[in-house]
């Protein structure tokens, strides 16, 4: 009976064991294919996909990364098209969903923690002067957009749902009340 169940499991796992060979196999064939797509996309825009991170950027590295590929005029040329392809109408929204397209809350969250009232440590950056050149129009001043850009990282520990989660769980929190040092009472809300 026990050699039988042996039997059973060692075949299931090398089913197992074939099913993650399989799955590898059709992990090359998807990088293959995505890189044989963006290399027949570079027909009509010359870049080279290993200097193109997938937006939204999630760490420093990225951005780091991002910020050597802007000194090629063609990269440039991309990222300023990418992001001048926002839906809002007013400077502040424009230059939200810039920063929301490019940057992650992971990231924002982090660059939020290096800043400074009077400076953020976004704004010494290529990418930086790229969201500012495509949300400035002859109405907007770059200070409305830097006040923008600068509400947008101070926001973003809530955007991760810091305040939000916090304020959700203490009203989900039931109410304890202490009557004698053996008892509890939980009542829920």
């Amino acid at each position: 009976m026990t050699e039988v169940i042996r039997s059973d499991i060692r075949d299931v796992l090398d089913r197992i064991d074939h099913l993650d060979s399989r799955v590898a196999v059709l992990n090359e064939h998807m990088n293959k294919y995505h890189s044989d797509v963006l290399c027949n996309a570079g027909n009509q825009s010359p870049i080279k996909p290993r200097w193109r991170p997938w937006f939204p950027l999630q760490t420093i590295t990225d951005l780091n990364t991002m910020e050597q590929n802007l000194e090629n005029e063609i990269c440039r040329a991309d990222v300023v098209a990418y992001v001048q392809k926002t839906p809002a109408d007013n400077p502040y929204e424009r230059t939200r969903c810039c920063l929301a397209r490019t940057i992650s809350d992971d990231l924002s969250t982090h660059l939020s923690w290096k800043a400074t009232p009077n400076r953020h440590p976004f704004g010494t950056t290529s990418l930086w002067r790229i969201i500012l050149e495509s949300c400035t129009d002859r109405d907007t001043s770059v200070f409305l957009i830097r006040r923008a850009c600068v509400a947008w990282f101070h926001n973003a520990r809530d955007r991760r749902g810091g305040r939000s989660r916090r304020r959700y769980t203490c009203l989900k929190m039931p109410l304890v009340i202490v009557t004698s040092t053996k008892f509890l009472y939980h009542l829920s809300a």
